[in-house]
């Protein structure tokens, strides 16, 4: 994923409503359409510290269908990210 600083920062406190992490290594869904794009936890954390996000709504992606393990352990990870930061 290409990153890049924009010419602006978000108000302190701003939030991402929905995003969406894709991680390898998860089964994608029969019902999915189209390939899963890429977008783990590092590269979601870098593009929402470019923009000065602080915080995110981790909504569950359809590539993945009823299976939220992908999601789960992306929230866990910003979990133990946010301690750290």
């Amino acid at each position: 994923m290409r990153q890049s600083t924009p010419g602006w920062q978000a108000p302190p406190g701003a939030t991402d409503t929905h995003m969406h992490i894709y991680t390898d290594g998860y089964p994608v869904a029969a019902s999915a359409i189209g390939p899963r794009p890429n977008g783990d936890v590092p590269d979601y954390l870098a593009k929402r510290a470019a923009l000065g996000l602080s915080r995110c709504v981790v909504v569950q992606p359809t590539h993945y269908g009823t299976d939220n393990a992908c999601t789960l352990a992306a929230m866990a990870a910003f979990g133990r990210s946010e301690e750290h930061t």
